[in-house]
């Protein structure tokens, strides 16, 4: 987290990606990568340039009363 937040204090947009890979794409991705045997991906971190405008994703809530219930 530390390192996301020190890309985005440089004004670069960073975004983690989950490395769930089978093991025929683990073993296609580590000579791309130089990856030794002895490690395991579990992440990748995409950086660039923040675009002027950008969607982002929001996840409906509910509300606290909704969700909530009060056992006397």
């Amino acid at each position: 987290m530390s390192l996301l937040y020190s890309l985005e204090y440089y004004g670069l947009a960073a975004c983690p990606l989950n490395a769930m890979f089978d093991k025929a794409k683990e073993t296609a991705t580590r000579p791309l990568i130089g990856l030794p045997d002895y490690e395991v991906p579990v992440m990748y971190i995409a950086v660039g340039h923040f675009a002027e405008e950008s969607t982002v994703c929001r996840s409906a809530r509910f509300s606290a009363e909704r969700i909530t219930t009060v056992i006397k």
